[in-house]
Parts: structure tokens; C-alpha cells; sequence
């Protein structure tokens, strides 16, 4: 069907991604169920312009206007006719000026830890923290069901180019938004009926054969307790920056083999989890390793500047059986990638409905018992660490909130200028610092050792 304006007087259906949570753990309050973002201004701008600021965002984008409900016919959306968000002002002032930015980032933590209602909303907060005269701290806490990675790149854009029109009155040249995501929800509901989901079903169906929606990533450490008795689970991290030589080495590598770098980067990580594997088990069971990854999931250019929740989870399966050389494997992986984003357009839920139907919302139900999967994310791009004009500067930062990886292990490749910084986020119960350390210098390792003999 065409992706066209829908008449808001009608039913909007919510996105089947959001419908999971909705279904499965609607009440449950994880952090992983809140995206925090925070920016540093520099500069006199006032709270009151923030405000205005983010009002005006929040009118440009129908995303961070929702609230959910369910009805008859199953889970909707509840579009605000006007903007609504929580906003508070802080201050720091009081602290040695050596001390307010970690004092202030806790105050953005503190409210990037509290939970949303989905029903009654809003599901947005803004907390100004002054720090000085000319300098403040701004937290937006977002609930995940209105957002995704590249959502968040959207809101810290127009959010600059709207303080910016306010604060010295340049036009912000943000594009106009003939769509909404409600609009993509109508249509996908539309969409996934018929044939498109029978054929989409039938990919997944026979790239997941003989496994799960979410099977276990077969990574063990014997030296880690999971046991309820000790206490809640913590989070730790540890990362490893891969620049310089190896960096150019692995750009040139990826060049040569028509590969992008994440291809290669996921390769070469399944060699590693291989490797580990094989230590524990039988070579045929080790060579079948799965990946968790995320798919944009925005297959029209049209919605390349909405704000929503498209983005969906995707199991990427590479046999590394028949000792296959860097070469291969690299191609391997290439054509797992592509064909998972030529059937991205089947959410993972569906997939799990034809898959697994017991694992449908697992990661969602209060204490569920999860499969020890295996999270790789690679953002496109990492949002410009620095937005500066005339009158002010914003920089990025780093809300330091605590966000406890439901699969055990998640590795997230953060781009750089001239490299990318593999970050590692494990559960304290399940993975102990030495192993983790270890199997990054692994990784490390096998990156060096094939890019430097392809």
C-alpha cells in the first residue's frame, strides 16, 4: 500500500515493536525502556528559551507527542494535540565550580532513572540544570517506545537549529515532514498482511531453522555466579579503541572486499565467539554463531527525518564451518547482512510469532529467564559531538545512567573520526571482568592478525 497521510480521526495502531512491550511488560520499569539524552550549553541562553525550544520540537514531531492504549482491536496510539512534557529547573551553583558538571550529570541521571506511565504520559522529561550565568546542562529523558538510534541524531539536530533560530534568529532550515509516524505505523499494519508477510515469514523462517528468535550466543564464562542469592545484578564496561595503522588497514581490507566496515567488524567478532565456542563445544555446534543486531528499518527516504520508533531487532546467523578463509567469511557475512536488510520489514516480533512463539516478548515479561544472546550494534554515525554558533555552544554528553544488558553481553562499536572504540556492557552475574578483558584482546587480535595478512 501507499505511505501517504493518514486522517488522525481515525484508529492508529501502534508499531508491532511497540505492541510487544505493550503486551509483555507494559508496567515493568527497566532502564533499557528510557533513552537519555543530554546536552552541555555554553553560552546565555536562558531556561526559558530551552523551554520554548523543546516545545516547538515536540510540536514538529507527532513521535514525542504519544501515549499508548489498548482497546479491541489491540494496542494504539494517542497523538497530544498540543506539547506536553515534564520540565524542571535545577541548579548547581551552590558546589565548587570544579564540581558542578558531576553533580549536575547526577540530577540528569537521577531523572533519566525514573519510570514512565505509557497510558497517561507525557513521555518526555526536560531537567535544566544552571551550572552559571553561561553555562547549563540539558537532559531529555524519552521513553524507547518513541525513539530510536537514529531518532536521537534527529532531536539533538532540530533541537540546535531551534535554539539557534530562537537564540539569533536564523531560519533553522529544518525539512519539512510531509509524514509522521503514525502515518509508517497505519502502513505497516497494512503492509504486513497477506503475501509481503508470508514471503518475509518465509525468509526468517528458513534463516532461523533449527534454531530460536533468540538463541543463545553459547559464550560462557565457568568463573562467573548467577545466583539470586547474590544480590541484584550489576553492569560493567570495558572497551578497546581500534585506530591508527589497524584502522587503516582494516578501511583498505573493507575497500578491497566491497565490505563495510561493520561487515567486517561482525565477521571478524563471530571468528572470536567461534574460536571461544569451540573450546566447550563440538565444532559443528560452534561453527553455527548468531548475533543480535539492530536494523533501521526505514525503507523510505521519506522518513529519513521522523522522529519514531522504526528500528528492529534481527538475528544474524554465519556458518563458519568448512574452515572458511577471511575472504569468505567476509562474503559470508555480507550476504547474511544484505538479506536481513532486504527482510528487515518483518519486525522481530512477527519473527518471533513464526519462529519461537514462547520467546515472543521474553525480553519485555518481569523475570523472565533469557537466553545468554549476543548484542553487536553498530551506529551509521555518531551525532556530531559539538553543535556551535554565534552565541552558544552545545556539546553532547553522557548521561551516567546505569542500563543493564538483558542479554548478558552487548558490544557496541562506537565510530570515530579516524577508528571506532569497541565498547563492551556485561552483566556482572554472568561475565566476569578478566573474561571480558580477555575476549576483546582476542577480537583485538584476529582484527590485527587477518588485516595484516588478508
Amino acid at each position: 500500500p501507499p505511505l501517504m497521510r493518514i486522517d488522525r480521526s481515525q484508529r492508529l495502531p501502534a508499531s508491532h515493536n511497540q505492541e510487544e512491550r505493550i503486551r509483555a511488560g507494559a508496567g515493568t520499569h527497566v532502564q533499557n525502556n528510557i533513552v537519555p539524552l543530554g546536552l552541555r550549553l555554553r553560552g546565555r541562553v536562558q531556561a526559558d528559551t530551552v523551554c520554548l525550544a523543546i516545545e516547538r520540537l515536540v510540536a514538529r514531531h507527532e513521535a514525542l507527542r504519544l501515549t499508548f492504549a489498548v482497546d479491541g482491536e489491540g494496542s494504539r496510539l494517542n497523538v497530544a494535540n498540543a506539547p506536553a512534557f515534564g520540565f524542571t529547573v535545577r541548579s548547581v551553583e551552590r558546589f565548587a565550580p570544579t564540581d558542578r558538571l558531576t553533580a549536575g550529570l547526577a540530577l540528569l541521571a537521577t531523572d533519566a532513572s525514573d519510570p514512565f506511565d505509557i497510558v497517561t504520559g507525557p513521555l518526555l522529561r526536560t531537567i535544566i540544570v544552571r551550572m552559571s550565568d553561561v553555562e547549563h546542562l540539558v537532559g531529555l529523558t524519552i521513553d524507547h517506545m518513541l525513539i530510536d538510534g537514529r531518532s536521537c541524531e534527529i532531536v539533538l539536530r532540530d533541537l540546535f537549529a531551534i535554539l539557534r533560530e530562537i537564540q539569533e534568529g536564523v531560519p533553522d532550515d529544518l525539512p519539512e515532514l510531509p509524514l509522521q509516524f503514525p502515518d509508517w505505523t497505519v502502513w505497516e499494519r497494512r503492509y504486513l498482511q497477506g503475501p509481503a508477510r508470508q514471503r518475509l515469514a518465509a525468509y526468517w523462517r528458513s534463516a532461523l531453522a533449527g534454531t530460536t528468535a533468540l538463541p543463545a550466543s553459547g559464550l560462557e564464562d565457568p568463573e562467573a555466579t548467577a545466583s539470586e542469592d547474590d544480590g541484584p545484578a550489576g553492569v560493567t564496561t570495558k572497551r578497546i579503541t581500534v585506530n591508527g595503522d589497524l584502522w587503516t588497514r582494516l578501511s583498505t581490507v573493507a575497500r578491497d572486499q566491497r565490505a563495510s566496515p561493520f561487515t567486517l567488524l561482525s565477521a571478524v567478532l563471530k571468528a572470536a565467539v567461534y574460536r571461544r565456542r569451540r573450546r566447550r563445544q563440538p565444532d559443528d555446534l560452534a561453527a553455527d554463531v548468531t548475533v543480535f543486531g539492530a536494523l533501521t528499518n526505514r525503507t523510505s527516504r521519506v522518513l529519513d527525518d521522523v522522529v519514531g520508533y522504526f528500528a528492529t531487532s534481527a538475528v544474524l546467523r554465519t556458518d563458519l564451518s568448512r574452515d572458511p578463509t577471511f575472504e569468505e567469511l567476509i562474503r559470508r557475512e555480507g550476504r547474511i547482512l544484505f538479506a536481513a536488510i532486504a527482510h528487515e520489514e518483518l519486525p522481530h516480533p512477527l519473527v518471533a510469532m513464526e519462529v519461537s512463539p514462547d520467546l515472543y516478548g521474553i525480553r519485555y515479561r518481569p523475570r523472565a529467564v533469557i537466553p545468554q544472546y549476543l548484542n553487536f550494534d553498530m551506529p551509521q554515525s555518531r551525532p556530531s559531538a559539538q553543535f556551535s554558533c554565534d552565541s552558544f555552544r552545545a556539546d553532547i554528553v553522557k548521561v551516567p545512567v546505569v542500563e543493564l544488558p538483558r542479554s548478558g553481553l552487548r558490544l557496541i562499536a562506537h565510530p570515530l573520526h579516524d577508528g571506532v572504540q569497541i565498547e563492551a556492557r556485561y552483566r556482572t552475574d554472568h561475565f566476569t571482568g578478566s573474561w571480558v578483558k580477555s575476549f576483546l584482546i582476542a577480537y583485538q587480535r584476529l582484527l590485527d592478525g587477518w588485516t595484516a595478512a588478508p
